[in-house]
This record gives structure tokens, sequence and C-alpha cells, in this order.
């Protein structure tokens, strides 16, 4: 086999299109809505039920 047939790569062109993938993308801070508090609760609520059914089953295989 010819060695020369083989480009080594530096690792350069990889580190290139790893930074120019994310240039699409625009982070920009939100201003909180109305339904924000509400989403907010109503999540928060599932999070806490889902503990609960989840230690209780924690029990039962004891």
């Amino acid at each position: 086999m010819n060695s020369s047939n083989y480009v080594k790569s530096s690792g350069r062109g990889r580190t290139d299109v790893a930074d120019t993938r994310f240039n699409v993308y625009e982070v920009s801070p939100t201003i909180p809505g109305p339904k924000d508090e509400q989403r907010d609760k109503e999540v928060s609520e599932a999070i806490e039920e889902w503990k609960n059914l989840n230690s209780n089953r924690e029990k039962l295989r004891q």
C-alpha cells in the first residue's frame, strides 16, 4: 500500500465544522409570559406527584 494515498487529518477540519454549525442559532433572553407561572406550577406539581409515586414503589419493593 502506498501511504501517500491517505491524507492525515490534523483535526482542524472537524473543529471548523463544529464551530460553524452553531452560527445559525441565536440565544436571546426571554421575558416571562403570563402563562409561564401557571405552567411552572403544573410542572412542579407533576414532578412532586411523580416523586411520591416512585417513593411508594420503592417502599413496596422492600
